[in-house]
């Protein structure tokens, strides 16, 4: 669980501050990251400051670039997490002074793809394309593990930007990509995300059966990690496909499951949607007053946190 990974990296840190002569930079940055990816799994903002809090503390006392720049860069990520932009893009500017000096391929990836994410929340689809296609030069002729994973986050957000900028076919086309990508990768969770791209692209190519055919493999995938969001939002979309096929039934039922996945794990955005789907459907079907009902039920959702 979350709470026995937390413990067990607070246990690793404990015995890494004992060690006499101090660990080396290398040890410590792999602590942390690994520290780190359990807080990103569960987006918990707070554990992630923590974490690259403490990365910074040593990181300042060795003069470390690759420490400071690794947990300004992280930093930023948890920012990001809380939708706090202006203070992500602080961190970011800081975190790319000292991972420059730094050299590491994979950080400065990383930073390029959290400059790109942000630049997607302040609507600046073009300067996140940007940053993401930065990523993606500067791994270009390297597959080593962790330059894939950077370049899967990547491809998966470039085809996330082409399709909030109206390119179903740039988004189909660099969706594939982080398919491949991620099986190269092996990579479960980033072919979950690709195969959520090719579904919307699918979608509004007007080819229903593929579409369809990403949302089974996707939903497999999210079966098998346990992963309810990621589960509930691909049901959503699979709906959404079902409706504009003509099966209204089917796309019910999937919206239905849906939204008892966010009952149970409070997700009101993944309600919200599955009341908006309700809606149109009950609306197509002519029962207007039960169509609004299930809408205002979407709109009291949309206002939580």
């Amino acid at each position: 669980s979350p709470v026995e990974a937390h413990a067990a990296y607070a246990y690793a840190e404990r015995l890494l501050q004992l060690v006499r002569p101090p660990a080396p930079d290398e040890t410590v940055y792999q602590l942390y990251q690994d520290w780190s990816r359990v807080a990103f799994a569960n987006r918990d903002a707070p554990r992630l400051k923590e974490i690259f809090s403490r990365m910074l503390e040593i990181g300042e006392q060795r003069l470390s670039p690759l420490l400071n720049g690794t947990a300004l860069s992280g930093l930023a990520q948890a920012a990001l997490f809380v939708s706090d932009l202006a203070l992500s893009t602080q961190y970011c500017d800081r975190a790319a002074f000292y991972l420059e000096q730094a050299g590491d391929k994979y950080e400065l990836m990383e930073l390029s793809n959290r400059r790109g994410d942000c630049q997607i929340l302040l609507n600046r689809y073009a300067e996140a394309e940007q940053f993401y296609h930065n990523t993606l030069a500067l791994c270009a002729e390297d597959e080593s593990p962790r330059l894939l994973e950077a370049r899967a986050h990547a491809e998966f957000r470039l085809a996330a930007t082409y399709h909030l900028t109206g390119w179903p076919r740039r988004t189909r086309e660099m969706a594939h990509n982080c398919l491949k990508t991620s099986l190269k990768l092996r990579s479960a969770a980033s072919a979950m995300d690709a195969h959520a791209m090719l579904i919307v692209s699918e979608y509004y190519l007007g080819r229903m059966d593929e579409a369809l055919n990403h949302a089974r493999q996707g939903m497999a995938i999210a079966e098998s990690l346990h992963s309810e969001r990621p589960s509930a939002i691909l049901l959503l979309m699979q709906a959404r496909v079902e409706l504009a096929s003509g099966w209204l039934d089917l796309g019910w039922q999937h919206a239905v499951r849906a939204e008892e996945l966010g009952q149970q794990h409070n997700l009101s955005q993944v309600r919200n949607w599955a009341a908006s789907h309700k809606g149109q459907t009950l609306r197509l079907l002519g029962q207007y007053a039960a169509a609004s009902t299930h809408y205002q039920a979407g709109l009291a959702f949309s206002l939580l946190p």
